[in-house]
């Protein structure tokens, strides 16, 4: 079984260079285009999901939505897919964070995978809910399935299914629309090797 790991469609806040996390943030006109384009890559690219999954927040349903209506498919919002919850830190870009955060910062660039924003997440936090919500899509799909998420949880369920150290989740960056695609061995693997369930 594949899993389809899509990026959502573009937003003013991608454009400005701004943490987006927990904050809704739409579509602006060029992420819906984007969407209204991915049935045709899927298809290019001879991927055959049954079923749409995506994140609740609007820039991730929505694109999940547009593709799902291309393909006659259901699209179900799955809890869990949220972006990586930056705190205090949303809506700022990333220089705007490293001179009003200047301690916090230096922590969690040398150990973002355990060090939390201020009051937000740590990239740990999001693996260990995105595991839960795959687990419960593969115990109830047997056949592959697209998921509509976003770049950090994309980034994060890489680095912790290769053993990559998160400092170098940058690797894995996925463009708006960027399909990543996961077998559903490679989690189950992950699971075993260091399960984040326990």
């Amino acid at each position: 079984m594949k899993l389809y790991m899509i990026r959502h469609g573009e937003t003013d806040w991608n454009v400005a260079g701004k943490m987006q996390g927990s904050k809704d943030i739409e579509l602006n006109a060029n992420g819906l285009a984007q969407a209204g384009q991915l049935y045709e890559r899927v298809k290019k690219a001879g991927y055959q999901p049954v079923k749409v999954y995506a994140s609740p927040q609007k820039r991730a349903f929505v694109t999940g939505q547009i593709l799902a209506d291309a393909m006659n498919l259901e699209c179900i919002k799955l809890p869990g897919m949220e972006e990586a919850n930056f705190g205090d830190w949303e809506g700022k870009t990333w220089e705007q964070v490293k001179t009003e955060y200047p301690e916090a910062f230096e922590k969690w660039e040398t150990n973002r995978r355990y060090v939390r924003t201020p009051n937000g997440e740590c990239y740990q936090d999001v693996v260990e809910r995105v595991m839960r919500a795959l687990v419960k899509v593969m115990e109830e799909e047997k056949e592959d399935v697209a998921v509509v998420t976003h770049g950090a949880v994309i980034m994060s369920l890489m680095c912790f299914l290769t053993d990559t150290p998160f400092e170098k989740m940058w690797t894995f960056k996925p463009e708006n629309t960027g399909i990543t695609v996961i077998d559903s061995e490679e989690l189950k693997a992950a699971l075993e090797r260091d399960s984040v369930l326990l």
